[in-house]
């Protein structure tokens, strides 16, 4: 369409693409203007009735003007093509500006003035919107809104022409509705009566609105759900929670706005949305005045700040469960809810500032709440909390803190530590006072309060353990051991040191108690969020009995972690009433750090994860990597690089909006294209064969994540875009890992792994799974990364084989035959991908010395390291994608920013 001219319009560029037709910037010959040329769908305009009903109503829906409103100048049709010219409005979609964080009230006040007024004029000449949503709203770069498509969703939704009264326009519940991967942004928008497929009038525009107005000012929308179904589900059956206990910024005034336009029954909204208006502009007037600005808006007390340092950042120690870390969105502040009884003022204080180049690692408040103590690139340091004074803890050369807590009776910290960098951890006591380190146990072990016992996880014939000991000596007693494909994790003591905490998972994570002796375990708590996004959120029992953990939201937010408090009883381990939230924040995950004795004090760990590709080329035969440089720039950030056949784009996992999904980039563009989206999809996606289709395993639940109980399917989805298809549901308890090779004609491989060991079978994109190829024992699926096909699709590359962590197993699938490599250059290998002659591995790993390190391995056990983790970017490598002519690497390089909050009289 690119210079072609429908009437006296010359099309210039395309802007873009929805469900209301393909938009082009276009120039006016005649008036020598600008202008956005809407061309329509031709199958929606088939029939010559409706074509001229559109053109008829659409005309009528053009004539309201308003400055919130996009100008329509014109409809027409010409070359068989009916399209629209409207105002060119300049600037980004209002789900853009909000990007998935809260807007400031007053921001979103002064929009959602003009959304309103807009909405107010259209309904006072007839019109309806109908689809009043972020994506149809532009905020203009001096800051204005203006609403597109006013009055034709139900002029393009229609299927068939409408009864006499023509007055909904909205389809009901569809089958793909139902589909994972299905795009869920009109739906989300919907009112009930919409959703029900009833007569609608403005007062469903007003409750759209409250959809839109809530999502300003807490970053998410109100309902949410896996399908679309679930979503209108929620609309019809489900409260919203009030704004402010998302964003404790929102005004009660505002909560009472939003409220009344999300009502159920249209009954009880506002009737007209002049009154609406008049609301509003009240709340904006009063929120602006300083005499005005009451109590419900306020925001955080100031900070207390550190000063900043500039050292560098150490190794991150990665756990089994930081490997389902996706990618994380930025930090834009802290939400606390209100407690209900005996409240006092609950205060939040910030206080460390360290730079975003060295994060906190680590943290602890000290027993009587005086102190802080934490760690980041620099060593320990202790922080009077009441001055903010600071003073480091010297340390040894070489000497490496992996973790600490404060002794009971707060003159040291008992450090977790090794005496040089990649040494095993030892516990340690470190006097605040100074002096040097002094020695406890030659294992790292966490001691309980009353100072008599130590517990500790340990691994026993491939199964995790927990063990405990007395702290007078004497060996450990295996006390707990893990179900079969599990793992278990000592998470702390109970304040009477008779009980212990531990973590179960993947499966059913929890978090349990059992006596010292292992028995009479009871649970405190099952929920799938303990283990989402990047693994656990700390744990803290107090002495009053409440026991505080983290849980990620739901997706697409699973990277936000807020904690949440459950009374247990600390020498039956019952528990005590349900579990309750504690924290609301958006983009942040928080990791309690202990409490004082009196229970009145937390001190938590902010963190905020951050992932993007970048790119770097391959000199020397892909022994050396110059040039490295960053690809991707996103609000959300985006991983698991994929190259496509032709070498001139790469499709990777990122967020827009609400939805995580595929997206396509070419090495020529900063735009952004979608693949898939409105999909949870936990593993890397592949190319098939022939490069045309994009196969990933998709999950419809939260549940499918972690669990394979019918919930995981393969799809596939065509590079070019477009609704994804089923190759095959996957059932069972499992895990599964789909690669394809690059050679056409071929079939792709699945690996499922049950009971430590994975089979390979044929998989044919058509007709689903096929013959068994090969099996081996690959031992328990989450303490390496998945395996590897060849390019020419005959054999597997299997990292850290059971009892070789640093080796590869490389199995021939036609025959089963297996030898193993050894990478001496590492101490654990974690990912492994083949490079595009099929000669040799790229292989991503712990070294030696602790370092995180990118290699390349022949298989002849030749091994060049090609990039080492060290400074200020924490490089999370994961798998890699070479590009088809091995000249170019693709990786993901993660960083974080971190600080410590205090919470008081929470």
């Amino acid at each position: 369409m690119i210079g072609r001219k429908l009437s006296h319009f010359r099309i210039l560029e395309r802007l873009g693409q929805g469900g209301m037709g393909v938009v082009y910037r276009a120039e006016d010959e005649k008036l020598r203007r600008v202008v956005a040329l809407k061309v329509l769908p031709a199958d929606r305009l088939a029939d010559e009735g409706r074509r001229l009903r559109f053109v008829r109503e659409a005309r009528t829906a053009a004539a309201v003007t308003h400055s919130s409103i996009a100008v329509v100048h014109e409809i027409d049709e010409a070359e068989g093509v009916v399209f629209i010219a409207m105002e060119l409005v300049e600037g980004r979609t209002l789900g853009a500006a909000i990007g998935g964080r809260p807007m400031s009230p007053r921001e979103a006040l002064r929009l959602a003035v003009e959304i309103a007024e807009g909405l107010a004029a259209a309904h006072r000449a007839r019109v309806i919107h109908r689809d009043l949503k972020p994506a149809n709203i532009m905020v203009t770069p001096d800051g204005r809104a203006k609403v597109l498509d006013f009055g034709l969703a139900k002029l393009l939704q229609e299927r068939e022409p409408a009864g006499p009264s023509e007055a909904s326009g909205m389809p009901t519940v569809s089958g793909e509705m139902t589909q994972a991967g299905s795009v869920l942004g009109t739906t989300a928008y919907m009112s009930p009566e919409q959703a029900r497929g009833l007569p609608v009038d403005a007062r469903s525009d007003l409750f759209s609105f409250g959809v839109v107005l809530y999502e300003m000012v807490t970053g998410r929308a109100p309902f949410a759900g896996a399908t679309a179904m679930d979503v209108m589900s929620a609309i019809l059956s489900r409260e919203a929670p009030p704004a402010s206990m998302m964003n404790a910024q929102v005004p009660a005034e505002l909560d009472r706005i939003i409220g009344k336009c999300l009502e159920k029954d249209a009954r009880d909204r506002y009737q007209d949305s002049r009154d609406l208006v008049v609301d509003l502009r009240r709340l904006k007037r009063d929120t602006e005045s300083p005499r005005l600005n009451r109590a419900g808006a306020s925001g955080p007390p100031p900070a207390t700040s550190l000063p900043r340092r500039a050292t560098r950042m150490p190794r991150l120690a990665w756990s089994a469960a930081a490997l389902v870390i996706a990618g994380a969105a930025a930090v834009t502040g802290w939400k606390l809810l209100p407690r209900q009884e005996n409240f006092q003022e609950r205060i939040q204080r910030q206080l460390t500032a360290n730079p975003a180049d060295n994060p906190v690692l680590d943290a602890g408040i000290s027993p009587d709440g005086h102190y802080l103590a934490y760690t980041d690139a620099s060593g320990i340091h202790v922080s009077q909390i009441d001055t903010g004074e600071t003073h480091p803890l010297p340390l040894p050369e070489g000497f490496e803190v992996s973790g600490f807590v404060w002794k009971h009776d707060g003159t040291a910290l008992l450090v977790q530590a090794s005496e040089s960098r990649g040494q095993p951890a030892e516990l340690w006591s470190l006097s605040i006072m100074g002096g040097p380190p002094r020695k406890l146990f030659a294992r790292p072990v966490l001691p309980s309060p009353d100072g008599n016992w130590l517990l500790e996880g340990a691994t026993e014939e491939g199964r995790p353990v927990i063990r405990i000991s007395g702290m007078a000596g004497g060996p450990p007693r295996t006390v707990l051991t893990a179900p079969e494909g599990q793992t278990i994790s000592p998470a702390g003591w109970s304040p009477t040191s008779r009980r212990f905490a531990y973590y179960e998972f993947p499966s059913r994570p929890s978090l349990e108690t059992c006596d010292r002796q292992g028995r009479e375990c009871r649970e405190i708590t099952s929920d799938l969020r303990l283990f989402l996004g990047v693994g656990f959120g700390g744990f803290a029992w107090l002495r009053d009995g409440r026991a505080i953990y983290g849980l990620a939201e739901s997706p697409p937010n699973e990277f936000d972690r807020n904690l949440w408090e459950v009374r247990v009883d600390p020498d039956s381990g019952r528990r005590l009433g349900a579990p309750r939230r504690l924290t609301n924040w958006t983009d942040a995950e928080a990791i309690v750090k202990g409490a004082t004795d009196d229970g009145r004090n937390l001190a938590v760990l902010r963190r905020r994860l951050h992932t993007e590709i970048h790119l770097a080329d391959l000199e020397s035969g892909g022994a050396v990597l110059r040039n490295p440089r960053r690809f991707t720039s996103s609000a959300f950030g985006a991983t698991r690089p994929l190259w496509t056949r032709d070498g001139e784009a790469l499709i990777f996992v990122s967020r827009k909006g609400a939805d995580w999904g595929l997206f396509k980039r070419r090495l020529d563009s900063s735009e952004d294209e979608p693949v898939v989206s409105g999909t949870l999809t936990p593993d890397r996606a592949v190319l098939s064969p022939e490069g045309s289709w994009v196969v990933y395993l998709g999950a419809e639940t939260l549940e499918g994540l972690f669990e394979s109980t019918g919930e995981r399917s393969i799809m596939k989805a065509h590079v070019a875009g477009g609704p994804p298809e089923l190759v095959q549901r996957l059932e069972g308890e499992g895990y599964w890992v789909v690669e394809c090779p690059d050679r056409p004609g071929a079939s792709c491989v699945l690996g499922e792994h049950r009971a430590a060991r994975t089979t390979f079978y044929a998989l044919d994109l058509d007709r689903g799974r096929g013959r068994e190829l090969a099996s081996l024992d690959t031992g328990e699926p989450l303490t390496r990364g998945p395996w590897s096909l060849s390019p020419d699709g005959s054999t597997v590359a299997v990292p850290g084989p059971p009892g070789s962590p640093n080796g590869i197993a490389v199995v021939d699938l036609d025959d089963g035959r297996r030898r193993d490599l050894v990478v001496h250059e590492a101490a654990e290998v974690q990912f492994v991908d083949w490079d595009p002659t099929g000669d040799a591995l790229f292989v991503s790993g712990s070294r030696p010395d602790g370092a995180w390190a990118l290699m390349r391995t022949g298989l002849s056990g030749k091994t060049a390291i090609l990039l080492e983790t060290e400074g200020p970017a924490q490089v999370w490598m994961g798998r890699v994608a070479v590009s088809p002519d091995g000249r170019h690497l693709a990786f993901a390089v993660m960083t974080q920013e971190a600080s410590v909050w205090l919470l008081e009289n929470f």
